[in-house]
């Protein structure tokens, strides 16, 4: 493959990575709206500390560094509070 071939290559995923985040972000409006209907809080600190604790086991065993894709989880988590508002 050439360089240019690979940068397509690149530039498809992530074109295919907005979309899955655009994806979980319209998940994550549909359950703030169930939350507020059933008067929960919004914010589930315990359900975002099993996300991360999957995350970090995924991460480990696709041999990515741990402390950035937690990094990047906790950006797209921040992302889902802004959207639940």
């Amino acid at each position: 493959m050439t360089l240019k071939d690979l940068r397509s290559q690149v530039d498809a995923v992530d074109r295919i990575m907005l979309y899955v985040l655009k994806r979980r972000m319209e998940f994550a409006r549909e359950i703030s709206e169930l939350k507020k209907l059933e008067g929960q809080e919004i914010i589930d600190s315990v359900r975002e500390k099993e996300v991360l604790e999957k995350v970090t086991k995924k991460a480990k065993s696709l041999h990515l560094p741990v402390k950035e894709v937690q990094e990047i989880w906790k950006r797209i988590l921040k992302l889902s509070h802004l959207v639940q508002q």
